[in-house]
């Protein structure tokens, strides 16, 4: 299941962002926002995912997104909410089978109801954490221009 948000009204950002750096400065300012502002989301599919043996919570990660999602242009930063398949190749099959159940097994549903619970907190977190990279950004530049 691939989500995409997409978030308007974001101009102030975008004016406190003008000047800060290189793009590449940015985009790992904006991830890191993006990453710590799923944290909600993360933390309630854990405790919704079903706990039969724990390795589909333990695999629930904030990561990158597959190559085919990835920053359509270079000022965009995007992130992957999911299950880190890395140890355990099959855990995607299995995720995908809790989540939308198959023909004799019963949808255990967890990644869904999480998205729909924490989204406005998710949205309101990484707001909030872009605004701190901003200030922590524009006070290092302030340092390095010797006005603080």
């Amino acid at each position: 299941m691939t989500v995409t948000f997409e978030a308007h009204g974001f101009r102030e950002i975008e004016r406190a962002l003008d000047g800060l750096g290189q793009p590449r400065d940015l985009r790992r300012l904006g991830k890191a926002a993006l990453k710590r502002g799923a944290k909600p989301l993360v933390d309630r599919a854990k405790e919704l995912a079903p706990k039969d043996q724990k390795d589909l919570e333990r695999a629930i990660k904030v990561g990158e997104p597959v190559k085919a999602y990835r920053n359509r242009t270079p000022e965009s930063v995007s992130t992957f909410v999911g299950i880190d398949e890395s140890q355990d190749r099959r855990l995607h099959i299995y995720a995908e089978a809790q989540e939308s159940g198959l023909k004799h097994m019963k949808a255990q549903p967890y990644m869904r109801p999480a998205l729909d619970e924490t989204t406005q907190e998710v949205i309101d977190q990484t707001g909030r954490e872009l605004w701190a990279g901003i200030e922590k950004r524009a006070r290092l530049l302030a340092r390095r221009a010797g006005l603080r």
